[in-house]
């Protein structure tokens, strides 16, 4: 079983997701060139297709310009403002830079409306921005919000419904609450048995910790 930070807890999916993919860079670049292009930011896009870690993200883009909260209305080339918003909060958390981002959540999930699913997926973002940084008590608390709009919008069964699970349950073994961590990954590998559109590093990821909380970190060789 692969772990993470020395402890022997399982390597999150979320991580994994990124070892593979690197969506992060692509994320922060498509957003430079946007703000670039609504001239709030006097950067240079030079077509770079290099892929960081997380850490080398946060350096290179540490000074990243960001609009405020209240230009919302003025990113037209975004145009779902909430999404942008969502944006916003997800790329500065990958950046590490949360105080900030916390200023476009707002009282989370704001005066948007929380049941549009066409703003799940932009919600997820911000749950694997949070659980990759550790967030623990934040991943628990915007994803039991979350999971009740997927759940009453898309059914309990749907696939952002289990990632969300999973990652609420993972936060709880972090935060020591094994046993509601345990029921939330049985409930997810249940549910996820027989969903659609999931990712197998989900439910892969869930039995992993399932494992670990009954029988602990595997011994060292």
């Amino acid at each position: 079983m692969e772990s993470i930070g020395g402890d022997g807890f399982p390597l999150t999916w979320v991580a994994r997701l990124v070892e593979r993919s690197r969506s992060e860079y692509e994320l922060l670049r498509g957003l430079e060139v946007e703000m670039a292009a609504e001239g709030r930011a006097g950067v240079e896009v030079d077509g770079m297709s290099e892929v960081f870690s997380i850490a080398e993200l946060r350096e290179r883009y540490d000074g990243l310009a960001m609009p405020e909260p209240g230009d919302y209305d003025a990113a037209v080339v975004f145009e779902d403002v909430d999404q942008f918003r969502l944006t916003c909060v997800f790329v500065l958390g990958v950046l590490g830079r949360w105080e900030e981002a916390f200023q476009h959540l707002g009282p989370f999930p704001g005066s948007f409306d929380r049941t549009d699913p066409e703003l799940f997926q932009g919600r997820l973002d911000v749950l694997t921005a949070m659980l990759e940084d550790g967030r623990w008590e934040d991943v628990v608390r915007h994803g039991a919000a979350l999971s009740f709009d997927c759940e009453m919008v898309l059914g309990e069964g749907s696939a952002s419904a289990v990632a969300t699970l999973v990652m609420r349950a993972e936060a709880l073994a972090r935060l020591g609450e094994k046993f509601d961590a345990l029921h939330l990954f049985r409930l997810a590998l249940e549910l996820g048995a027989s969903c659609d559109g999931l990712d197998d590093l989900v439910l892969e990821s869930a039995r992993a910790h399932e494992t670990f909380l009954l029988l602990g970190a595997p011994e060292g060789p």
